[in-house]
């Protein structure tokens, strides 16, 4: 939980630096309230690696941004370290290269190697200790829980119903996504570098390829774009986003600490 909180002090100083260069401190300072009170930020603070992808991946496109391509490298390799998605980094960090040297390829196209490499490095390091070079892909199943929609198999009802509070966790799930879909046409038309627009898209995807919707909100808070879009509305747009985030904040906060939904 230090590592993580380290990890997401980090990641703040970095998102500022980003969005400051670009957009001015006015919008750095609505968008780092926003990433803190995500709906889905309470596990930037636990012992979950979503803090240390947030910062690789804010790192990386600074450090791509000032042409930094070693810092890229080390940056990319833990983003995937952290957590499978982050391979696809490598886009965002596609269109930063570019946005900077156009069609012609250059050599700092090799610092996108960096995410790969290390994945097949962890791989191979896990297949000569536990003999399983997948082992952590596998081992996930060890503490999967089924879908919350699986009453029955969740809350342990003889019967198999449904409680009552389950209906409305599912659909505020459903709602965060939702809400985070339908900025997804003003980000693409938005004046957010396109590196930022395809690290939105990289977030929303990973809740698809994660296929676990009770973590939706968590994997979306990652998407630190959703939050730059959302702080460079008109003030009065903005505010009402940042209420709305903190009393969802709470409420996650709430049910992941009660066990009634696991982030």
């Amino acid at each position: 939980m230090l590592a993580s909180n380290a990890a997401l002090l980090v990641a703040l100083v970095l998102v500022g630096r980003l969005i400051t260069d670009e957009a001015g401190s006015g919008a750095a300072r609505w968008t780092l309230w926003l990433v803190v009170f995500a709906p889905g930020a309470v596990a930037f603070g636990w012992a979950y690696s979503d803090s240390l992808l947030l910062a690789a991946s804010a790192g990386a496109l600074l450090a791509a941004r000032h042409r930094r391509w070693a810092l890229v490298a080390a940056c990319y390799a833990i983003a995937v370290l952290a957590r499978l998605p982050g391979i696809l980094l490598a886009l965002p960090l596609l269109a930063e290269l570019w946005r900077q040297d156009g069609r012609r390829p250059t050599v700092h196209v090799l610092a996108l190697a960096a995410g790969p490499l290390a994945l097949l490095a962890f791989a191979f390091y896990q297949g000569a200790v536990l003999g399983d070079p997948f082992a952590f892909v596998h081992g996930q199943a060890s503490w999967d829980l089924p879908p919350v929609t699986q009453a029955g198999a969740v809350y342990n009802r003889p019967d198999g119903s449904m409680p009552d509070y389950v209906l409305a966790m599912v659909a505020l799930l459903l709602a965060t996504l939702l809400a985070y879909t339908a900025t997804l046409p003003g980000i693409w038309r938005s004046k957010l570098p396109r590196p930022e627009v395809l690290l939105a898209l990289m977030a929303f995807v990973s809740v698809f390829l994660s296929g676990r919707l009770q973590s939706d909100a968590r994997y979306l808070a990652a998407g630190w774009s959703f939050a730059w879009f959302l702080g460079t509305r008109r003030p009065r747009w903005r505010s009402a986003w940042l209420g709305v985030c903190v009393v969802t904040y709470i409420v996650y906060g709430f049910l992941n600490v009660s066990h009634l939904l696991a982030p």
